[in-house]
């Protein structure tokens, strides 16, 4: 009787309605909460209360409200009204819409579809994709049939992909489009689940079907980052296993990419390991000559990524190729030194790397952002000279040239110390001695311990690669010292004058003695070097440079 007086108040409601003006609309969903809240027992006719077009407008505004409402108390009233109608569409065998109703949900999912709203608002296109899947799916005709197919696998929606897969679907039906399988459409999607996976891989999914881009679904597996990411891809070929599959684990597509070098684009050390254990080819070439340690060197500096790989393959008892050369002549080592990523070239020559034809760049190209904070610049300049340190303890001949890009960049980003007060600053600033403390450069050296020290004792206790390390450990997105905003600047240039006065007074002898024409012995060069700064002593060098080169 409940449903009968409700029934009666939204007809008398929707008489009220004006169905061409939007407002009159919105104001009859708002009317409809709550009586929806409170409804008793399952709807089976609402489609004998409004016309077609009317509930598709009903729809529709919902939908388009949802998206703009985001989140909230408004929002609520939009979704509960698409829940009620995929509820009242829970319609028995003895009350089938009929076929031009079936036609309009159909059409207006798949418009709905087709926009990327999908993309945007996933959940949004799967209250649509319920509303039309509710219906026997042998109401849909051949083509929505394959349509409706294909989205239920790209919104893994388990029970509707079970309910055609028994009504005798192909489970490798391809899209026209694309070539793209079920697996496909449901390994790419953001809805994918172990469960609707393995559903089609139990019911003859083809785990190596190729699209027409020439990528198989492992592939698409291994391009996402999700939380569960690695349990998918360890479901997707334990099941290949347990029904008979084998899986092509270096398929490669048209672009000459396989699913290691997908999960290598996408930073997936986890997926890698599994890959590897699972017999991909460490050595194997993409078309432009890369190998896996190509890649890793040229886009990580994360020498624990080299180290996986290396670990992994002398489990596999495999040999990877350090010496390998890409179509534009680089080994793995000159990307590593290119990059500045020293513990990655330490990695290398440790494991025995050709350094015989590797050069340290001619300039230090970076992709700085224009007003990026001076930590930034501290990393990429101990970066450099951490790489040429390591270079050098293997037997390179660092050159005077070598020396000049490095000193080019410290001139560049002006990495001098403006300021020769900073102890003092510090004993009078009780608050940055306090956290200057806390802040450890090396175990047992602190950001205070370091700043009383005089160079020499610097230079014996650390490495450019400490300072590498150091300002590599900083919090990802914030890079600064957690010391006082106002001696930020003072102390990193404090921290680039104390990694590099070693540097520059290697350098210096040999360019100050050209500059002024040899008239004074050595001894005393070097005695009128030793009080200059950093800024004197590289301004000293590029000078030589353009004297020697005019």
């Amino acid at each position: 009787m409940a449903e009968y007086v409700d029934l009666e108040t939204i007809k008398s409601w929707r008489e009220e309605v004006n169905w061409e003006v939007e407002t009159e609309r919105l104001d009859f969903l708002r009317r409809l909460r709550p009586l929806i809240e409170k409804w008793k027992g399952q709807l089976t006719n609402l489609w004998k209360v409004f016309r077609p077009e009317e509930i598709k407008r009903l729809i529709s505004d919902s939908a388009k409200r949802l998206i703009l409402a985001r989140y909230g108390d408004r929002q609520e009233e939009y979704q509960r009204f698409m829940a009620f109608v995929i509820q009242a569409s829970e319609i028995s065998n003895e009350s089938k819409l009929e076929l031009d109703e079936v036609a309009l949900l159909q059409r207006l999912t798949n418009s709905w579809y087709g926009s990327n709203i999908h993309i945007r608002s996933p959940w949004i296109s799967r209250y649509l994709f319920d509303i039309c899947v509710k219906f026997d799916a042998n109401y849909f005709d051949e083509e929505h049939r394959l349509e409706h197919f294909h989205m239920a696998c790209k919104f893994a929606s388990y029970d509707v992909v079970k309910k055609f897969l028994e009504l005798g679907q192909d489970p490798n039906l391809l899209q026209r489009e694309t070539g793209d399988s079920p697996l496909h459409l449901l390994a790419s999607s953001t809805h994918r689940d172990d469960e609707t996976i393995e559903l089609l891989l139990r019911n003859g999914a083809d785990p190596n079907a190729v699209n027409l881009s020439g990528s198989t679904p492992l592939h698409k597996l291994c391009e996402f980052r999700s939380p569960n990411h690695i349990n998918l891809i360890q479901r997707f070929l334990v099941v290949c296993d347990e029904v008979g599959q084998r899986v092509h684990i270096d398929a490669r597509d048209k672009e000459g990419q396989t699913p290691l070098y997908s999960a290598l684009d996408y930073g997936q050390k986890e997926v890698v390991k599994l890959l590897l254990r699972r017999g991909a080819d460490p050595n194997q070439n993409h078309q432009n000559g890369t190998t896996p340690l190509h890649v890793i060197c040229h886009c990580y500096h994360d020498d624990e990524f080299v180290r996986l790989l290396f670990e992994i393959c002398d489990e596999m008892q495999l040999t990877v190729q350090l010496n390998t050369r890409d179509q534009w002549g680089n080994t793995p080592l000159q990307l590593a030194v290119a990059s500045l990523s020293p513990e990655i070239v330490d990695v290398l020559l440790n494991r025995g790397a050709d350094m015989s034809n590797c050069i340290f760049p001619t300039s230090i190209v970076t992709y700085l952002p224009k007003n990026s904070l001076l930590i930034m610049k501290m990393r990429v300049a101990s970066g450099a000279l951490a790489v040429a340190e390591h270079l050098e303890a293997k037997g390179y001949r660092f050159s005077r040239s070598d020396a000049l890009t490095i000193m080019k960049f410290f001139a560049k980003h002006d990495l001098f110390e403006k300021s020769s007060d900073l102890e003092k600053s510090m004993r009078d600033d009780r608050e940055f001695t306090k956290y200057a403390k806390q802040i450890t450069i090396v175990p047992s050296l602190s950001l205070y311990d370091l700043i009383h020290l005089r160079s020499e004792e610097e230079e014996e206790l650390l490495t450019y690669t400490d300072y590498f390390v150091f300002t590599d450990q900083l919090p990802s997105g914030n890079y600064k010292l957690k010391i006082p905003e106002r001696h930020q600047e003072n102390c990193i240039l404090h921290l680039c004058e104390k990694l590099s006065r070693g540097f520059f007074r290697r350098w210096v002898l040999d360019p100050f003695y050209e500059l002024i024409h040899k008239r004074l012995p050595i001894e005393c060069c070097e005695m009128v070097l030793k009080n200059l700064n950093n800024r004197d002593l590289c301004n000293i060098c590029l000078a030589a440079a353009v004297q020697t080169s005019s």
